[in-house]
């Protein structure tokens, strides 16, 4: 039976055999006491690994013996130990103290960790391999006592300082700080540059001898010095306007940084009519001292109705200066003058503002009665127009009427007088009227024709009588006045000439007559049935 050890553990590798004719056990010995590892500060002392009784054993085949020595996992080169016994001994005794390369380990800056106590025992052919665990021995280090590469820092051990980490150049310096004063925005420079210095430490907190790393502790001073920011015209410093060296932050140049002191412009239309009131949408500005000049152009916002006032621009340049140093914003107000547009209004329009149609044209009627002589109406009236008219100036702000000119008055038409068969009218025409101021009225009278003494002829006057119906119907007549009659009408009616309103006493009498006739037709038709 063959049994290997993990590798990396501080038990031994090891392997027995068994033979049937020399029925010969060996067994192995199990390594027993381990060290607990201690980490060295300076000058402290180092327990040594335990001594263990060398095993003797009768070896059949070779052994070969190996002692390793490990840091961080790694074997240390230069520290193995190796140990061989030919075949066949009788009785081999494979030393167990390695206290000795321990020692020179030490004196490197190492510290011993673990290892084995006892060793175990074989009479095979094999290679036993034992594990020697090292730390790092650790020391501390202050700036006022510094130390060299090759000073001895444990004498217990004499182990040195394995580099210059920890030497008074390490631990112990002057800073000077460079001040430069500069604007945030562009970078320039704003004041010369001013110088501090100050002389700062820290301590080697902790030194491994082995690799030669230093943990610093963090720089300090006993000293401090500062300088206040200084006032520049048109910039300001932020809060805490000091800069102060006391501490090692691993610069050489510091920043006082200024920022420029905000400032903005308003550019706004004011009213000259109105008392220099604010008229329109203003156009806002920013910059600062560092701003390029800003060209603004506001032509196309100047407020509908308005116009420049005499020697005004809507356009310019707006430079920011330096007129303060305190933290405060800056604001100017760049006003453009202006006035009312007037405009002139026809009577056509268009209108604008609070003028209408109606004020600027103004229509006189007058109205013509056409009657007979007894007052009543022989035609429908009639009516002309005389239109006047004006023009207005508005204020196109306001919309207000500033002035009217005056009246151009209008006239009314000639009228000509409808014709009425059988009258006369008053006046055939009615004259035009020029200049016309206002409404009138006008009656133009109709007086009835004379009637010529003519007669009937009898003959075109005939009437039939059509019986129960007491309707007349017959052909067209002419009387003396040489009126047309046409259609059927009631038997009572009473015929009136057209648009007279005069009874026509020849017809009613046409009309009596056949009534007469009609009842005395039916009269004797009923004595007749009887």
């Amino acid at each position: 039976m063959k049994k290997t050890a993990t590798q990396g553990s501080s038990a031994p590798v090891y392997r027995v055999k068994m033979y049937k004719h020399h029925k010969l056990w060996v067994a192995a010995v199990i390594a027993g006491t381990l060290l607990a590892g201690i980490s060295f500060a300076s000058y402290t002392t180092n327990t040594q690994p335990v001594q263990a009784a060398s095993q003797g054993i009768a070896a059949t085949a070779t052994i070969n013996v190996k002692f390793e020595f490990i840091y961080n996992n790694q074997e240390v080169p230069g520290l193995e130990l190796n140990y061989s016994e030919p075949a066949n001994t009788a009785n081999v005794h494979i030393p167990t103290d390695y206290n000795a390369q321990i020692k020179v380990a030490q004196a490197e800056g190492y510290t011993y960790m673990s290892g084995p106590g006892a060793l175990a025992t074989s009479t095979t052919d094999q290679d036993l391999v034992y594990k020697i665990t090292l730390g790092a021995q650790v020391a501390t280090v202050n700036h006022d006592a510094p130390m060299n590469k090759g000073d001895v820092v444990n004498a217990y051990y004499n182990s040195t300082i394995p580099n210059d980490g920890v030497n008074a150049a390490a631990l112990n310096k002057t800073v000077t700080q460079t001040i430069h004063f500069i604007s945030r925005t562009s970078g320039k420079t704003l004041l010369p540059d001013q110088t501090q210095s100050i002389a700062i430490y820290r301590d080697g907190n902790k030194i491994n001898l082995v690799t030669g790393e230093v943990a610093y502790g963090a720089w300090t001073t006993k000293d401090s010095k500062s300088i206040t920011s200084p006032t520049i015209a048109g910039y300001y410093a932020p809060q805490p306007a000091v800069t102060t060296l006391n501490t090692a932050n691993g610069l050489t140049t510091a920043n006082v940084t200024y920022y420029p002191i905000p400032q903005t412009a308003s550019v706004k239309f004011v009213d000259d009519d109105d008392n220099g009131a604010t008229v329109g949408a203003a156009a806002d500005f920013s910059g600062n001292i560092e701003s390029d000049p800003q060209a603004y152009d506001m032509t196309d916002q100047i407020p509908a109705g308005y116009e420049l006032a005499a020697g005004q621009s809507a356009s310019g340049d707006i430079t920011y200066t330096a007129d303060t140093a305190n933290n405060t914003d800056q604001h100017q107000t760049i006003q453009i003058h202006l006035v009312h547009k007037h405009a002139a209004v026809e009577a056509d329009g268009p209108y604008v503002g609070d003028v209408t149609a109606s004020d600027l044209n103004r229509t006189n009627t007058e109205t013509i009665h056409y009657q007979y002589a007894d007052g009543t109406t022989a035609a429908p009236d009639a009516t002309r127009d005389a239109t006047a008219t004006r023009s207005a100036v508005v204020d196109l702000v306001t919309g207000h009427v500033l002035s009217y000119s005056d009246w151009i008055n209008g006239r009314f038409p000639a009228v000509t007088s409808p014709s009425i068969a059988g009258y006369t009218a008053s006046e055939g025409t009615i004259a035009a009227v020029e200049d016309v101021t206002a409404d009138a009225e006008a009656i133009v009278r109709y007086t009835k024709n004379a009637l010529p003494n003519t007669g009937n002829t009898g003959s075109n006057g005939s009437v039939t009588n059509t019986g129960s119906t007491g309707t007349e119907s017959g052909s067209t007549g002419s009387k003396s006045n040489g009126t047309t009659r046409t259609g059927t009408t009631s038997k009572a009616s009473a015929y009136k000439l057209p648009n007279t309103g005069d009874t026509d006493d020849t017809s009613l009498i046409a009309a009596g007559l056949v009534t007469l006739l009609s009842t005395l037709g039916l009269a004797g038709a009923k004595r007749r049935q009887h």
